[in-house]
């Protein structure tokens, strides 16, 4: 064999087309590596394994009110209405030293009232019946299912006491403050209506229960 041979020439052709079928092999590979690398940042960002997509999905499903299930909207309970008396027992401060807060119900003496109120909350509290129907300007107007019974004495009031003394009556008169008891021409009001306080006509200084509402709060006297 010659040395001197130079070897042949390597067709062009052959060498063309490996280059561009490497060339093609590692831009293959550099596009799944990028692919790679931004499914990896997003799953990260979203603190899971899966891709963004159904991250986000899953996040409105939470979300979203469940439906119940018959279809017709939240689970979630509505709040209810609130019930409010009809009316509110005033804040009515007592007249100061000299003055007659009870002057329109037509009670001269602010001071022996004061002192009867207190009696009469003391005797109910006690269950003292008797001393009670002694507090009573007959006859008494009860109210109850919007119609009205008059007790004539304290017979007819002593045998039908515990049908109208009830509790919430009770409760009203236990918690009313001299200083917030409400004043009208028709009496002295008791909690939201449930007992009225007035002054004899024929006696002076004399006072008592003229009328008591089982009916809604805030029912008048007449």
């Amino acid at each position: 064999m010659n040395s001197n041979t130079r070897p042949g020439k390597f067709p062009v052709k052959i060498l063309s087309a490996a280059l561009a079928l490497s060339l093609s092999m590692a831009l293959s590979a550099c596009g799944d590596g990028d692919k790679n690398a931004i499914s990896s940042t997003k799953a990260a960002d979203t603190g899971s394994g899966q891709p963004v997509e159904n991250s986000v999905n899953d996040s409105k499903t939470a979300s979203e009110p469940e439906e119940d299930a018959a279809g017709g909207g939240s689970n979630k309970d509505a709040a209810g209405p609130v019930t409010v008396p009809k009316t509110e027992t005033p804040d009515n401060p007592q007249t100061p030293a000299g003055g007659n807060p009870y002057k329109t119900a037509g009670i001269d003496d602010p001071d022996k009232f004061n002192e009867f109120f207190g009696k009469v909350q003391k005797a109910v509290a006690n269950g003292n019946k008797e001393q009670v129907a002694d507090a009573v300007l007959y006859p008494l107007r009860v109210n109850e299912n919007g119609s009205s019974r008059s007790y004539k004495d304290k017979t007819g009031f002593l045998a039908a006491y515990d049908q109208i003394m009830t509790d919430p009556v009770k409760k009203a008169l236990a918690d009313q403050k001299l200083n917030t008891l409400f004043v009208n021409d028709q009496g002295v009001m008791v909690g939201n209506g449930e007992i009225w306080f007035g002054a004899s006509p024929d006696t002076k200084d004399k006072f008592g229960i003229i009328a008591i509402n089982k009916d809604e709060p805030g029912t008048s006297t007449k």
